[in-house]
């Protein structure tokens, strides 16, 4: 096979792939994923931050307390970690995909709506006990 043959030939080869793969051209639809609309084929959507105070009955902040997301939405948004834990001064952040959660802490819970790319100060939590 001549040699402009067999490149003209790893050139079809290689675009047969690209196509197969997938590879779309600018602005051609991105697909996503149905059950976490926030995914697309370029990552996922931008995440919003959750801040927050944990404190005992008297107002004392509380460090080392496992803070808990659950997401409110249908289907729910996956969680990126089970819990985190407060800091040396009871504040938690948290990176969270848009949706809604229910946050518990120490059986405190409130309800908050994360935004992409908002800071969403959570209202304070009292710890239970």
């Amino acid at each position: 096979m001549p040699r402009s043959t067999a490149m003209a030939a790893l050139a079809m080869a290689a675009t047969l792939l690209a196509a197969c793969a997938g590879e779309r051209g600018p602005g051609a639809p991105q697909p996503h994923d149905p059950v976490n609309p926030s995914v697309t084929a370029a990552g996922p959507a931008a995440l919003g931050n959750v801040t927050g105070l944990v404190t005992d009955a008297a107002g004392k902040p509380l460090s080392g307390i496992l803070v808990q997301a659950s997401s409110l939405d249908n289907p729910p948004r996956p969680v990126p970690e089970i819990a985190i834990t407060t800091d040396a001064a009871g504040r938690y952040t948290w990176s969270l995909q848009p949706g809604k959660y229910e946050l518990d802490a120490g059986g405190a819970k409130t309800t908050v709506t994360v935004t992409a790319g908002e800071h969403i100060q959570a209202a304070d939590l009292k710890a239970n006990g």
